[in-house]
């Protein structure tokens, strides 16, 4: 019985018989022992490694279900590996009852949290526009209304699932039924599982809902791409991406990135077909004819919203009381008159000049000033002067 790799395991595989493996061994109960009589399983949580389970036995809707869960302590649970899925279907086989688990209409992420990596869907599904995911009888996973009514399977853990890495600013255009936008960095992602076009269709698909058929940019990228496609392996064999050959031969994205980065599958491309779809199984890229009807992944950009410019304060300028206001208008007249006065006082002390006191020595020079008050002129000695100068 194979273990490794995870999807195979419970398959039988022929091997050499002297290899050495480990073993299972079986042994009939004793005929002697008294067999209870149960009818159903009891009704409290049994243990797998660090989780606890518990089968609720009563029908209820799945939003129902989780909220009895809940009243537990617990979720509806998430089955996140084979052993899990085995040591479940184990327990619980002999109800031959549908098992509501903890997966709805985001069907890339648990409710506790944790990213679905482990998958054990039945042929076509999910189905388109049913939402919530129920176990069945046979162990296989499908979609239902979530107004029906089954049994659930809830789960206790201690185990917490990891945080995102850090993304880029920006929001994802809003999820509807038939898409959910995934946030990846700068971009959002809607994997289109239920939908099938042809590549060109898919194109304009995409760019109805404001994006576009995806480019993958660098191995990170490309990784993201598988970790989701390939849980829709059993299903979806593969999605349509945006690369295509030119008219020229030359292969480049729809949205005109440049070609940087490449994922081909081992003696990819071919000749045939001018149009690239990703592997669900691998996330590694082949050409096919463009006219196939497939899935399609979807990529835009992320939504920065407008920042709102912060708002300046106004300064509140208060009121000086009138009575303050009043005795200081009064101080600065008051200055201002005792200056006027100073000024004046000073100018109106400057000496008018005296006659004779000229710094010329011709005596018959006249200053303007005295011209302006011929009253103070001694006339009598001026004529002397000049009759003077004339005998001599």
């Amino acid at each position: 019985m194979v273990r490794s790799p995870e999807k195979m395991t419970g398959v039988w595989k022929v091997k050499i018989c002297g290899d050495l493996r480990s073993f299972i061994c079986k042994r009939k109960t004793d005929s002697q022992l008294a067999r209870p009589v149960t009818t159903a399983l009891p009704q409290h949580f049994f243990t797998l490694k660090n989780d606890s389970y518990k089968v609720r036995m009563e029908k209820m809707s799945w939003d129902e279900a989780r909220r009895q869960c809940k009243a537990d302590d617990a979720d509806l649970a998430s089955v996140l590996d084979s052993i899990s899925q085995a040591y479940t279907i184990l327990r619980v086989s002999k109800l031959k009852e549908p098992l509501w688990i903890g997966l709805n209409s985001n069907l890339y992420r648990w409710v506790d949290n944790w990213l679905l990596s482990y998958s054990r869907w039945a042929t076509g599904e999910p189905k388109n526009n049913l939402a919530c995911v129920y176990i069945d009888t046979d162990g296989d996973w499908k979609t239902a209304a979530c107004s029906n009514k089954y049994y659930s399977l809830c789960k206790r853990s201690t185990a917490i699932a990891p945080t995102d890495p850090p993304q880029m600013p920006g929001n994802c255009p809003e999820s509807k039924k038939r898409k959910t936008w995934i946030p990846f960095r700068g971009h959002c992602y809607a994997f289109m599982g239920s939908m099938s076009e042809n590549w060109a269709h898919a194109t304009v698909e995409c760019m109805r809902m404001g994006a576009s058929l995806v480019s993958i940019e660098d191995p990170i990228e490309s990784l993201f791409i598988q970790r989701n496609v390939e849980i829709m392996q059993d299903g979806i064999k593969s999605f349509w991406i945006g690369m295509h050959r030119s008219h020229m031969g030359e292969w480049m994205w729809i949205d005109n990135m440049v070609v940087d980065y490449t994922n081909w599958k081992p003696r990819m491309p071919s000749d045939f077909g001018s149009c690239v779809e990703v592997q669900s199984s691998t996330g590694m890229w082949s050409t096919t004819n463009c006219n196939s009807y497939k899935p399609y992944i979807c990529k835009t950009v992320k939504v920065i919203p407008p920042t709102e410019k912060p708002s300046i304060p106004l300064t509140v300028v208060k009121e000086t009381p009138h009575g303050s206001a009043g005795i200081a208008v009064g101080v600065v007249l008051v200055i201002i008159a005792m200056a006027a006065l100073a000024t004046f006082l000073f100018f109106k002390r400057i000496p008018t000049p005296v006659i004779g006191e000229c710094t010329f020595d011709n005596r018959l020079y006249i200053n303007s000033d005295l011209i302006r008050s011929p009253a103070t002129i001694d006339t009598k000695g001026l004529v002397a002067n000049i009759e003077q100068n004339e005998h001599a």
